[in-house]
This record gives structure tokens, sequence and C-alpha cells, in this order.
């Protein structure tokens, strides 16, 4: 598949093209310093969750999981009896509430959220048993990762640390964004760009070329 890529860029004279595996460039887009315990990077999707581990050493492990966003959408659409477009507003703007009114839809973001955090922690056991290589922090990034409430119900569950990754990024880089840009959605974009304009990457990452 990658290699009908670059025959396509190749036709259009683009040369030196990278494939840039996006798991990498998302923890890359962070532009956290090197990592010397384990952090685990969730990117929340629309369609699927993805989930990286890395270390001093750098990628430990990635899977995903096959629930994210639209499946939320989805099952708050079939409960409440509403329309797909309607159950996606009410997602966004609700989030995990804790107004009675709103509770049934917080339930339902709760119980997908619960089914990925459970998919999480078997992977960490298998992974990570000894104690001494427990996962000391989580970086949410991705859309639905931006849902109200949904930040502090996983550091709640998973008990360590969770961060957006939007909201690092503009501490790690003291810049004035538009307000309009929210960095939590370009993560691996921004991380795409770092690898284009700093070559040390290339001696520790893999890419196709």
């Amino acid at each position: 598949k990658d290699v009908k890529w670059l025959d396509f860029f190749n036709t259009l004279g683009i040369k030196n093209v990278v494939f840039d595996p996006m798991v990498l460039a998302n923890v890359r887009g962070l532009t956290l310093k090197k990592n010397t315990k384990p952090i685990c990077v969730i990117d929340l999707g629309a369609n699927t969750t993805g989930v990286s581990t890395f270390d001093k050493n750098g990628l430990q492990y990635s899977f995903q999981i096959q629930s994210a966003g639209n499946k939320i959408t989805k099952r708050i659409a079939e409960s409440l009896k509403i329309k797909p477009e309607l159950a996606e507003k009410k997602k966004v703007t609700i989030g995990i509430s804790a107004n009675k009114k709103d509770k049934k839809i917080g339930d339902i973001i709760k119980e997908e959220t619960d089914d990925i955090i459970s998919e999480i922690k078997r992977s960490d056991e298998y992974y990570f048993g000894d104690k001494a290589k427990k996962i000391t922090k989580t970086y949410l990034i991705g859309g639905t990762s931006l849902l109200k409430g949904l930040q502090k119900y996983f550091e709640s569950v998973i008990k360590r640390p969770v961060f957006l990754g939007g909201k690092i990024i503009k501490e790690n880089n003291k810049l004035t964004y538009p307000a309009s840009f929210n960095p939590q959605l370009f993560i691996g974009a921004i991380g795409l760009a770092i690898r284009g304009i700093d070559d040390t990457w290339d001696k520790t990452e893999p890419s196709i070329e």
C-alpha cells in the first residue's frame, strides 16, 4: 500500500518522501522530554482508540480498540431514540455531566470508557507485570478526548495522572496560539513537522522511505 503511494508521489515529481508511523508522530508531537519512565498515549478518535506505550527505549507496544466517539454517539441515539446528529451534539455539549437530568448520557460515556480502560489495564498487566515498570503518566489525544469530564474520569479509574495532550504542548512551548487553534486536534501533524525539521529522530525511530 505504501509502495503505491510512493509511486504516486514519484509521478508528481515529489522526491524524498517518508512514511512516518502516526503512533510515533503522536508522541513526538507532545514535545515531551526524553521518557525515562513508561508513559501511555491514548488516541481517542471517531472509530477507534489507539493505545501506545513508550519508555526510555521508545515504543514498547501499540494496539487499537474498536470503540471510540462514533460508538458512543450511536449508543446515545439508540438509548434516547433520537437522530445521530442530535446525539452527537448532546455528547459534545453534555459529556460526563453531574447533572441528574443528563445522567443517562454521562453513564453511556462512562460505560464505553470503562470498556476501553479495561482493555488498557489488561495490556498493562501483560507487558508491565513487573511493578518497577508501571506506567507513570497517561496522555489523551484525539477529538473524543475533549469530551467534558472525560480526563478526570480516566484519572479516577486508572489511578494515575492523566493529561490532555494539547495542554501539555502549550505548556512546553510557551507560544501564543490563536483562540480558535486547539493543538489537541493536531498533535500528529505537529509530530510529523518536528521530524521534518529535526533529523535526530531518524536515529531512533523507524520510517519507510
